[in-house]
């Protein structure tokens, strides 16, 4: 998240699943693994119909820095 910021990027966690809200917890769990491991590890990011193809672009190159763990926008040809 910190990485997108500097680039200009809106991001956020993922929601927490609703068997980890304190309202819920005297209920029983059924699975919830998949959720789990998604809010751990998932982040929101800028969607929508409205986003043009340049928001589009920016966002996907603020991804792929972030996962080559660069600190840089780089081209989908990359």
């Amino acid at each position: 998240m910190e990485h997108m910021a500097q680039l200009g990027v809106e991001s956020r966690p993922t929601w927490k699943p609703m068997h980890l809200q304190s309202a819920l917890s005297a209920f029983d769990v059924v699975g919830g693994a998949a959720s789990e491991r998604i809010f751990e590890r998932g982040l929101c990011i800028p969607s929508g119909s409205r986003l043009t193809d340049d928001q589009v672009e920016r966002v996907v190159h603020a991804l792929v820095g972030t996962r080559r763990g660069l600190r840089r926008p780089v081209t989908l040809s990359d």
